[in-house]
């Protein structure tokens, strides 16, 4: 967290800070053989789930990254009360439902069932307070209370609460994002974008892309009434996908299920987080015992609270 003077925002804010998206990079191998290797030296892999986009390094990426900033939140909150100074922050409930449309390390999800419904979009926050907790990123600090802050920061990471290392942050997330870029030039994921291509022709798209991933073209986007793709990372939560463009998504997601795309693009990153998991395994397991141990502290903080 880089200091903002009276502009600060609610510490540690998953919606910038969380943007994992698991996908590695190592050669691949069989997938039999590679699961039961794994699974002798590091513990069962977790059951495929194409729909939610399961994979192997995903217990090893943070899973509870807006409870860990709100337990965060809380305590900086109290020092500054203790200090005089009136710094909200709102309720946030740890067992709202997670989102349908994005997975435990935050990757966005798509489907036929969610383009019927949501089109492109992520789907609203399952939180009450939703807004209040927008509004709360962006709270000014009070006058005169910077040097305050930024000391009330430094002490409940010191003493109450630390943070994880960025290794434990980082390293599964990273070991994803190079898969990210192997999978890309994986020869039956070409094939089968190709024949995505093919199945998309009928809707006459002038800048489809190469990949589905890739989905909504920006021509789309212009038609679909919203702007550039960096402008549209967090839609607002009115947002609602138009008719249009649920006919589009819906036909986009039909394309990828009937070109194998998206089951080719599944299973190879599955093969290549299997390949991860074993080449990396020490480090992955002292990644997650850290991990839950941070958690296990935030989920402390909150139940002496009562906000558990």
């Amino acid at each position: 967290m880089t200091k903002h003077g009276s502009d600060a925002v609610l510490l540690r804010s998953s919606a910038a800070g969380m943007a994992l998206i698991a996908v590695l990079s190592v050669s691949a191998c069989s997938g039999s053989d590679a699961d039961a290797d794994v699974s002798s030296v590091a513990g069962a892999l977790p059951a495929k789930d194409i729909d939610r986009w399961v994979m192997p390094v995903d217990q090893y990426v943070p899973q509870h990254q807006l409870m860990l900033d709100y337990a965060e939140n809380v305590l900086v909150s109290e020092c500054m009360a203790a200090a005089g100074y009136t710094w909200a922050v709102p309720a946030f409930d740890i067992h709202a439902p997670a989102s349908p449309t994005s997975n435990a390390v935050n990757r966005q999800l798509f489907g036929q069932e969610i383009a019927a419904t949501w089109g492109y979009l992520p789907a609203p926050s399952t939180q009450q307070n939703a807004a209040a907790q927008e509004a709360a990123v962006t709270q000014p600090l009070p006058e005169g209370s910077d040097d305050q802050f930024w000391q009330c920061v430094s002490d409940v990471r010191a003493d109450q609460l630390p943070p994880a290392s960025s290794e434990a942050m980082n390293f599964a997330s990273s070991l994803g994002m190079a898969a990210d870029q192997a999978v890309r030039v994986d020869s039956d994921v070409l094939a089968a974008a190709d024949r995505w291509s093919a199945c998309m022709e009928p809707l006459g798209i002038s800048d489809l892309p190469d990949v589905p991933s890739e989905m909504p073209s920006e021509s789309l986007r212009s038609q679909f009434g919203r702007g550039e793709r960096a402008a549209e990372a967090v839609p607002p939560a009115e947002s609602t996908a138009s008719a249009r463009e649920i006919e589009i998504a819906t036909f986009d997601a039909a394309c990828r299920d009937s070109s194998g795309w998206s089951e080719a693009r599944y299973e190879a990153e599955w093969e290549l987080q299997v390949t991860a998991v074993q080449q990396n395994v020490d480090v992955l397991e002292r990644i997650l015992d850290e991990n839950r141990e941070v958690e296990e502290r935030a989920l402390a903080v909150l139940a002496e609270r009562g906000l558990g």
